[in-house]
């Protein structure tokens, strides 16, 4: 999968912030991305877990990810919500499994888990996306 105008592909999510977060695509289908994030000092918070910034982050890629996967056009997000089930633990990889649970006209309703190592659930993450019409090859 590249960006329009960009040679680059998605599987390397190349986006400075993404990269800073050590974000990595492990599956995408039709509605559906995996991603995961090590757990690094970098992205801590005092309390010493996850900052949910990051957490967030995860989610919203990829929730953006599967609705792109699905849709083939870029996507801008217009409403998040996150639930916070459980504090992560400070070593690891989290990950997340976005997926398409609706898609409308122009726009896409997903859903992001986060679980920790464990298998633990952390994070529960709802996504409005709006498609933009710009096109993205698979």
């Amino acid at each position: 999968m590249t960006f329009p105008g960009d040679s680059t592909p998605l599987r390397d999510i190349t986006e400075p912030f993404t990269r800073h977060l050590g974000l990595q695509l492990s599956a995408l289908s039709e509605g559906y991305a995996c991603l995961t994030m090590p757990v690094g000092e970098s992205c801590l918070n005092v309390w010493g877990t996850p900052h949910g910034g990051a957490l967030f982050t995860l989610c919203d890629v990829a929730s953006g990810l599967a609705a792109i996967a699905l849709r083939h056009e870029a996507v801008v997000t217009v409403s998040a919500s996150v639930d916070y089930l459980a504090a992560a633990a400070p070593k690891g990889k989290l990950t997340a499994h976005g997926r398409v649970d609706h898609a409308g006209g122009r726009t896409v309703f997903c859903t992001t888990d986060v679980t920790d190592d464990d298998g633990t659930p952390v994070v529960r993450y709802h996504g409005v996306y709006h498609c933009t019409g710009k096109a993205v090859s698979l």
